[in-house]
């Protein structure tokens, strides 16, 4: 009787089987058309890209040169295309992800005359760039033929007043870049020296040498009115010259007049 039952439940379980087998293998595996909407998310993973085209061009025409694109996380060149010159300075960026980038250009000499940062947008991007020439100046500061390091070299724009500021390396050098062109003020400053300040116009004026000299102590650094301390001790050291030649003239009349005060001094002793 127990028998029975074993084989009847094994008879079923083959039944079984032999039924729910072939349809599973018939359906195949589970496809999704869109989204799944039970879980909440989207299932379509594929990167959306997009161009970015224009020109590069200076006052003059189309500018020789190269877009950059780079992270703004890591700072490392994602995206790169050379301008075109015959094409009027034309540029194409494609298959670019939407984000926020720092854009460069760069000129084929290798100045950087652009940096700032660009937002890309999903579908056309069309950025047309105007670059305004850009300048250097540079030079030498010394004294007595000598470089002087760390001298305090500030620049001034004329036009709204924008102000720079370098110092003086080791052998006397500086140099300011990326600068406009029109007019400036320089100035010149280190403690014992005098301030010099020059006037310049750029592009005209790139290089600028100066020559510094010592600043003599102030008048109000002297205990002389009038005089500062050098001169001050000048003028106390020759007074007391003069009281000690005085004092020495008056006594040698004293003894002329009266050899007498030799010879009781003389006994005295």
């Amino acid at each position: 009787m127990r028998s029975t039952k074993i084989v009847t439940l094994a008879l079923a379980m083959i039944l079984t089987a032999i039924v729910l087998v072939p349809s599973a293998v018939a359906e195949g595996p589970v496809q999704s058309d869109g989204p799944n909407e039970d879980a909440g998310a989207t299932l379509d993973t594929t990167e959306k890209v997009t161009t970015v085209h224009g020109f590069v061009r200076n006052e003059t025409g189309p500018v020789n040169g190269t877009l950059i694109l780079l992270s703004l996380s890591s700072g490392l060149p994602l995206y790169n295309a050379s301008t075109d010159v015959s094409r009027g300075g034309e540029y194409h960026l494609k298959n670019v992800q939407p984000g926020s980038y720092r854009v460069m250009i760069v000129v084929s000499t290798g100045f950087l005359f652009l940096e700032e940062n660009k937002e890309v947008h999903e579908g056309e991007n069309v950025w047309n760039w105007t670059l305004t020439a850009r300048y250097a100046l540079q030079g030498v500061v010394r004294s007595g033929q000598n470089p002087m390091p760390d001298v305090t070299v500030t620049l001034i724009s004329e036009r709204g007043g924008d102000k720079h500021t370098v110092t003086t390396s080791g052998d006397g050098g500086y140099e300011f870049n990326d600068l406009l062109a029109g007019n400036y003020t320089v100035t010149f400053s280190k403690s014992g020296y005098r301030t010099m300040e020059k006037a310049i116009s750029l592009p005209d004026d790139s290089t600028l040498d100066i020559e510094m000299e010592r600043m003599g102590l102030p008048a109000r650094d002297g205990f002389l009115a009038g005089y500062d301390l050098g001169h001050s001790l000048m003028v106390v050291a020759l007074g007391l010259a003069v009281a000690t030649l005085i004092v020495a003239l008056f006594a040698r009349y004293q003894v002329r007049k009266k050899p007498e005060l030799l010879s009781r001094d003389d006994s005295e002793a």
